[in-house]
């Protein structure tokens, strides 16, 4: 946190853009102190997954959506549209030789997001790289067919219920007809509505991304040399030797 704020002075800086799937640790004090010191935009990563063999050392998501009115009122000045929810990745495998997909949880999560007045989630079906897929053998999982326009909307369905909206992040443009717009998860326009004095963003496209990223121009200041310790087993961030024997699809 030091060097975020020695490098990036807060004065300098437009938005910080905070990805998390532990939001709690946003509270420790040194975190706490230093984020409050910025302009924040938060995108809080609920798969539903947590505390499975699939992300193992992440909290449960009924104790991930607990602490997203905590954070609104702390570090987004009471602002809902600050923090939006990622549902993502969106697995399909083969599990002990059946189909798994963690999208049956959607309703649950979306519940629970909705009751904290946090209004769009932002969703993507995983992409299975190489050395997730040696990783993915090693672990005796499959990768299970699926329909893609069919889970979309079973997706919508349940989003409209709860009055929350549903954007895209790399999906595929067919998936407009659905509701599901292909949107950049880093928005300037957007983020300019957002900031407390409606500092102008850049609107030029983020360049080096995936075809379909449709995100504004930022400084990522992440480094894929780390290791991450979520150790997430779907994760292309990961080395490509991690792996455990597995063990139970119902932790």
């Amino acid at each position: 946190m030091k060097t975020l704020a020695k490098r990036y002075p807060p004065e300098d800086v437009h938005t910080i853009i905070l990805w998390t799937k532990k939001p709690h640790l946003m509270f420790a004090k040194s975190i706490r102190t230093t984020l409050k010191r910025y302009n924040l935009f938060i995108l809080c990563t609920i798969t539903g997954l947590g505390g499975t063999f699939l992300e193992p050392n992440i909290p449960r998501f009924p104790d991930v959506a607990a602490e997203l009115p905590k954070i609104i009122d702390e570090f987004l000045d009471g602002v809902p549209a600050k923090i939006h929810v990622r549902f993502d990745p969106i697995l399909n495998l083969v599990v002990d030789g059946k189909t798994f997909t963690n999208l049956d949880l959607f309703p649950k999560v979306s519940t629970l997001v909705a009751h904290a007045d946090v209004k769009i989630f932002r969703v993507s079906w995983a992409t299975y790289y190489p050395k997730v897929k040696r990783r993915f053998d090693k672990l005796g999982l499959g990768i299970a067919d699926f329909d893609l326009e069919e889970q979309a909307r079973y997706l919508m369905k349940n989003a409209e219920e709860h009055g929350l909206e549903v954007r895209g992040c790399c999906v595929d443009p067919t998936l407009a007809q659905t509701g599901i717009r292909n949107v950049g998860c880093i928005d300037g326009a957007e983020l300019q509505e957002l900031h407390p004095d409606r500092d102008p963003y850049p609107e030029d496209q983020a360049t080096g991304q995936r075809a379909l990223c449709r995100c504004t121009r930022s400084i990522d200041v992440g480094w894929y040399s780390m290791v991450c310790p979520n150790g997430c087993v779907y994760c292309y961030a990961n080395p490509a030797d991690q792996s455990e024997p597995y063990k139970s699809t119902t932790k």
